[in-house]
Parts: C-alpha cells; sequence; structure tokens
C-alpha cells in the first residue's frame, strides 16, 4: 500500500508539474493577450493568476489525502484535488482561447471566432459551476478542519474564477 501511494504521489506530482509547464511555456509566448479587460488588469493576467492558484490546491489536496490513505478522507481530499485540477485545466484553456482572439489582427476574423469564444467562455462558466456544487459537497463531508478549511478557500475562488468568466466581453 505504501508502494501505492509513492507511485500515485508521483505520477500526480509529474503530471501537476507537466501541467504548470506547459501553461508557462504558452504564458511566455505573449504578454499582451486580449482586448477584454477589467479596471486596469486584463482578463489574461487574472486568469494566469487564478490558474496559479488551483495547481497549488492540487497539491495540497494531494497531500491531506497522502495523510489518509485508505480512509473516506482520502476520497474526499482527492475529490478536491480533481475539483482543482479540471479547474486549473478550465483556466488553461480560457487563456488559450483569450490569446488565440487577441492574436487575431483582422477584425472580419475576429468577429467570425467571437461568438464560438464566447459560447466556449460560457461552457467553462458552466463547468465552473458545477465544480463549485461538487466542492460543496465534500466540504460537507469532511471532517478534517483542514480539508474543510482549503475546501472552503477553493470554493471561494471557484466563485471568484467564475465571475471573471462571465465577466469577459470580447470586442
Amino acid at each position: 500500500m505504501a508502494t501505492h501511494g509513492f507511485h500515485f504521489s508521483l505520477k500526480l506530482a509529474c503530471s501537476v508539474l507537466l501541467t504548470a509547464t506547459l501553461f508557462t511555456l504558452v504564458l511566455l509566448r505573449s504578454d499582451s493577450v486580449v482586448s477584454a479587460q477589467t479596471g486596469s488588469q486584463p482578463f489574461d493576467k487574472m486568469v494566469r493568476a487564478e490558474h496559479k492558484h488551483f495547481v497549488e490546491y492540487q497539491q495540497d489536496f494531494v497531500s491531506f489525502g497522502q495523510s489518509s490513505l485508505g480512509t473516506d478522507e482520502y476520497q474526499i481530499a482527492m475529490d478536491l484535488e480533481k475539483v482543482a485540477l479540471e479547474t486549473s485545466q478550465n483556466l488553461s484553456a480560457v487563456h488559450t482561447l483569450l490569446e488565440i482572439y487577441s492574436d487575431l489582427s483582422c477584425e472580419e476574423d475576429r468577429a467570425s471566432v467571437r461568438p464560438v469564444i464566447e459560447k466556449e467562455l460560457g461552457y467553462y462558466s458552466k463547468e465552473i459551476e458545477l465544480s463549485i456544487e461538487g466542492a460543496n459537497i465534500n466540504i460537507a463531508h469532511t471532517q478534517k478542519p483542514g480539508v474543510a478549511a482549503e475546501g472552503t478557500h477553493m470554493r471561494d475562488r471557484l466563485r471568484e474564477v467564475k465571475s471573471i468568466f462571465d465577466s469577459i466581453k470580447l470586442r
């Protein structure tokens, strides 16, 4: 069982590092991303910052899970880790969409792509809504105060992500 836990942790750590590395490479490609903004901070920078938080949540919930191997708390921690993983993937996808949109220089191309990207933004917003519900269920069932506190922080950040996605208006 200890060997299984180690291999699982190693696979998960590699997965998290690969995701973070790929996302970082995409971010280095372009610093000026999208014309849609809130205040003075572009949405792409907000999405990047949120992505970093969700990678950290993944690592935290893996640690919680490792300390609870073979218990119901392990499954709760891994379910919350899955929410963090899926959210980081959604954030990466949205960032890519925003980057593609900003790279289009022709207004006709932007006009034809805009509805597709806006539809996808709606899809990712709905995904985040479902993740909030999933986080709430797991938070309600955990007996570990640390998991509950971290889960609550993540759920609140999920709400922020949904708000960001819903606020993006492409021009």
